[in-house]
Formats: C-alpha cells, structure tokens, sequence
C-alpha cells in the first residue's frame, strides 16, 4: 500500500488485483476499478487491458454496474 501511495503503477495494479479477485481483502469492483484506473493512468499497460477486458467480458447487470462506476471515476 505505501507503494502504491506513492504512485507506484505496480503496486497499484496489484492491489486492483486483490480487490478484483477478494484476495486477503473482500471483493469489491468499485476498488479494483479504482486502483486499475490509478495505475493505468500511471502508465501501466496491464491495469489498461484489465479494464477494457472487464467490460468486455461481463455480463449485462455488471456491465451497467461497472459504468456507473466508470462514471464516478472518468470525468
């Protein structure tokens, strides 16, 4: 996390990962999301291609529900 705070893309991507999966901490699609875009906007390729892939590859219901959260999270 202290890496991550400190905008590391890495550390960022990871902890989207975490988010992302529930792993050591609950799942939440709102954080992985928020990390993913933290460190694709960091230049990281792979929290790039984890985002478009989440889109692309979700159902109806959590596609409207990931573009709410995009909404929150891209002016």
């Amino acid at each position: 996390m202290k890496a991550a705070d400190q905008n590391d893309s890495d550390a960022q991507y990871n902890i989207g990962v975490c988010y992302f999966a529930g792993s050591g901490v609950e799942a939440d699609w709102y954080k992985a999301v928020e990390w993913y875009k933290k460190s694709a906007d960091n230049g990281n390729e792979r929290a790039k291609t984890q985002l478009e892939g989440m889109l692309s590859s979700t159902s109806n219901s959590a596609v409207n529900t990931l573009g709410s959260i995009f909404k929150g999270l891209f002016p």
